[in-house]
This record gives structure tokens, sequence and C-alpha cells, in this order.
């Protein structure tokens, strides 16, 4: 069954720190869990499975003197900032904007989609988030949601496979994202939100085809004899060999291109200096690539 736990595998949910929050807020209501349940549903959330919000409820040590309506009650302020949920009882802005991105489905989708990419720092995902769907996000709002609406790191490889396989996940683009990132890298994955590097390494695109195009090989030639493996050799060692020349052609440039360096440090000065574009038989562009992609900063959020 689909809302079966797995005993191998504890349960968490990408709106935690959310629940929680809301626990926190219905904790007095005779039919406290039942309200919490319905609105998490309400925003399309996926419905957490049996026992998971009285398990919340249970590690949470409420103080005698609870008073999450009053901001200037010190113990509960240093409580609930202590359970990182402070700022949703006492929103500002960010807060607020963080939570009305759960009503916009567009930026939404494509934002949890990005935060499955695991080095998207908050930078990062509001340049691609941009970038994919012109949507424009600060980072400070975007490190809110991502706490408290979507915090995929709080889930394992194994606990994200899990969550993603219920029945009640019936779209199949962050299990789809999420794939691609672990099996073809973040590239790959932000290729499919149509967000591209600005530049690729032919020279890395070349040695990764070239080790595909290896292997494959391999493979093929411990396959029975037929004609259609004789063909499949025949066309993967041509590719091969090409690359092998693409590959020479171009360490023979560069090492032209080193010479020429050389020659110009040891010039004797008033000598005319070579134009970049020359130097590098037209192949400098003036520029440099930038990365998308940065590592993590993931802030606490009270």
């Amino acid at each position: 069954m689909a809302d079966e736990a797995r005993p191998d595998i504890q349960y968490r949910h990408v709106a935690e720190y959310f629940i929680k929050y809301l626990v926190l807020r219905h904790w007095d209501n005779v039919e406290w869990e039942v309200e919490v349940e319905q609105e998490v549903a309400s925003l399309w959330y996926q419905t957490p499975l049996p026992g998971y919000i009285a398990g919340i409820r249970a590690r949470l040590n409420i103080p005698d003197d609870y008073r999450p309506w009053d901001p200037t009650h010190k113990h509960t302020r240093n409580f609930l900032k202590a359970e990182q949920v402070d700022s949703l009882f006492f929103p500002d802005p960010d807060v607020h904007s963080a939570k009305k991105l759960l009503g916009e489905p567009a930026i939404r989708a494509c934002l949890q989609a990005l935060l499955l990419i695991h080095d998207q720092n908050n930078e990062s995902a509001a340049i691609n988030l941009h970038l994919s769907i012109g949507a424009m996000v600060e980072p400070a709002v975007i490190k809110l949601f991502k706490h408290y609406f979507f915090n995929s790191r709080l889930l394992s490889w194994d606990q994200w496979a899990f969550y993603l396989s219920r029945e009640s996940m019936p779209d199949n683009r962050y299990r789809n994202i999420m794939e691609t990132a672990r099996t073809a890298g973040n590239e790959a994955a932000l290729h499919k939100l149509g967000v591209e590097a600005e530049r690729l390494d032919s020279q890395a695109v070349l040695k990764d085809t070239q080790a595909m195009l290896y292997h494959t090989l391999r493979e093929v030639y411990y396959q029975p004899l037929d004609f259609s493996k004789v063909k499949m050799m025949g066309t993967l060692a041509k590719g091969l060999v090409d690359i092998d020349i693409r590959m020479s052609q171009a360490d023979s440039a560069m090492a032209n291109v080193m010479d020429q360096l050389k020659e110009f440090q040891l010039a004797p000065k008033g000598t005319t200096v070579i134009d970049m574009q020359e130097l590098t038989g037209g192949r400098h562009t003036g520029s440099s690539p930038k990365r998308i992609n940065s590592g993590d900063d993931d802030g606490v959020v009270h």
C-alpha cells in the first residue's frame, strides 16, 4: 500500500517546520491533529503518514506558560526560536512573501524543482528561477520558503524515494529532476528546467563522450557476433577515432599558444604586441564562463 510506512525508512515531510508551526498554533484545540492535517492538505501538500503529526507533537516540550500570541513574552519567544518556527508566529514581509509562493503554482513548482538540486544556495536559486521562468524572488524569501515549505535537505535519498513514490504525489517532475541530479549531475538537472550554463567546456565534453563510447564499445564486444554487433563496433570505433583527433588538434593548438606566449614574455621592449585574437587563432571571446551554481549557504531560520 502506498500509505504504509516503510519500517527501514524514517518518514519525513518537506514542510516539517511548517507542520510543527501548525501543531504549536492549534495545540489547545480539541481537534488539533485534524485541523493541522486539513491545513496541510489545503496547500497541495502530500498528506503525512499516520502518526507523523502526533509524533511531532510528542517531541515538543511546550512550556506551561506558553503564549504564542504575545510577541513580548520572552519564555515563549525563546522556545519558538529553539524550535525554529518563531518567524512564522511573528512574520515580517519576507515571511509573508514566502508563504504567498504556495499560491503561485508555476513559481512554486519551478522553485521546488530547483531546491531538489542539492548545491542550490539561495542566490543561485533566485538567479536560476529567473532564468527558467522569468520570476523575481529575493534570496531572503527563498531561504524562508526552503526552510518552512520545501526543506529538501531534511530528507535522505532513500527518504525522498519513498516520499515521491506515494500515490498522493501525482507530479513526476520532482522525481525526474532529483533522479537527473543524482545520476547525470546538477547541470543536466538545470537543463531540464531550461537553465543552461553560459559556456560548456568543450574539452570536458569530449572526454566524457570518449569515456562513454569506450565503455559502450567494451559492452558490445562481449555480445554474440552478428551484423548489428559489427555495425555498432564500427560506429563506436569511428567515434572514438574522431574524438581522439579533435582532442589531439586542441592539444596541439594549446601547445602552440603556450609557445607564443613564452616568446612574448621573453621579447625585448618595443616589440609589437600580438593581438589576442591572432594569438588564439580567433578563439578568444574576451570573456570567461560564469558559473550559476555555487556552494551551500544554509543559515538557521528561527
